[in-house]
């Protein structure tokens, strides 16, 4: 018997499983792309397993949200486009929108979802069931591991100086993506970098102008909050609203979250029902709360829902399904799915 990390006790009886378990879990952890994420965590206190309740509004402001959608008689979101979403250059289904199903490959820059990662794994090693596994076995295993899907460079082939070599020169070259990672490394003080918020900001203005959805929300935030940045909601919210638009679906619930405290109901409203159009867990939630309090009409609260299944179901893929149950997904180990599945 070993203890897990909450200290209970746990039966290990595979104990090649759980090596494989922590190889598998560790190569997901590093490669998920966290910035942007941690960004929105430090501006509202928001996280992926948080469930936030919104205080009611003031009476008047209520009333005069109830009365809109009783006389609303056309759905605002009949005739809206959601933005073009991002997708997985390898199965081509759009990118989770939790980043804890997508790894960030610094030696292509492309951002690549799990279940390709899984798929990789599944396909050039088949024998990852109960069975004893070979040193052998395992070698091959964390190989395959070690090896982008999408451009199959080998990790252990690059050094540091080598991945942040090629990220600057995609930086250099244009690519949004890779402009916005070095903001984050200067921001942080990683891979080297020295810490300067001052050249972070200017990277990321740079990452905005390129069209990276993150760093727009990134630069909307640090306006909202002054951080690095004179406090400036207008200019914060017009930032959210563009990373929006361009995809980081995120930040419809951040902008209605703002909108609502401000008072500014049927603006927030309106970027919840958009946030759950465009698939957002966090903003489906806020659906039936507010067609009970009558702020949306049946019709509206209908389509909504409907809107939301059709974008998930896009997203999912019998090989994401399997990696959420053996790769993990936000905290859950690959060792966790494996008890599960091994009763």
């Amino acid at each position: 018997m070993e203890r897990n990390a909450s200290g209970s006790s746990t039966d290990l009886r595979q104990p090649y499983t759980r090596r494989v378990c922590n190889a598998i879990s560790q190569k997901i952890k590093d490669d998920q792309e966290t910035d942007f994420r941690a960004c929105l965590k430090d501006a509202i206190g928001y996280d992926e397993g948080d469930k936030i309740h919104l205080r009611p509004p003031q009476p008047e402001i209520a009333s005069r949200a109830i009365d809109a959608a009783k006389m609303r008689t056309c759905d605002p979101l009949k005739d809206w486009t959601p933005p073009q979403r991002e997708e997985c250059p390898i199965c081509f289904l759009p990118l989770p929108l939790d980043g804890a199903e997508i790894s960030n490959r610094i030696c292509c820059g492309k951002r690549i979802c799990n279940g390709c990662t899984w798929g990789s794994l599944k396909a050039n090693h088949n024998g990852l069931g109960w069975r004893k596994l070979s040193h052998q076995e395992l070698a091959k295993i964390e190989t395959i591991l070690s090896t982008c899907p999408f451009c199959r460079t080998l990790d252990n082939s690059l050094t540091d100086s080598d991945g942040v070599s090629r990220v600057k020169k995609r930086a250099e070259s244009g690519i949004a993506e890779d402009i916005f990672r070095v903001s984050s490394w200067y921001n942080y003080g990683e891979e080297g970098f020295k810490q300067d918020t001052a050249e972070a900001l200017i990277w990321c203005r740079r990452a905005a102008d390129a069209g990276s959805s993150q760093a727009m929300g990134s630069l909307g935030i640090s306006y909202l909050e002054g951080d690095g940045l004179g406090k400036d909601i207008a200019q914060g919210m017009q930032y959210l609203q563009k990373s929006a638009e361009h995809g980081q679906v995120l930040t419809f619930w951040l902008i209605a979250y703002k909108n609502w405290k401000r008072g500014e109901i049927e603006d927030a409203i309106l970027n919840f029902r958009k946030g759950a159009v465009c698939g957002s867990d966090k903003c489906l939630e806020q659906m039936l709360p507010l067609f009970k309090r009558g702020f949306i009409t049946k019709e509206e609260y209908l389509f909504t829902l409907r809107a939301y299944q059709t974008v998930s179901n896009e997203m999912k893929s019998k090989a994401r399904e399997d990696s959420i149950v053996f790769l993990g997904r936000q905290g859950h180990t690959l060792l966790e799915g494996a008890q599960r599945l091994s009763g």
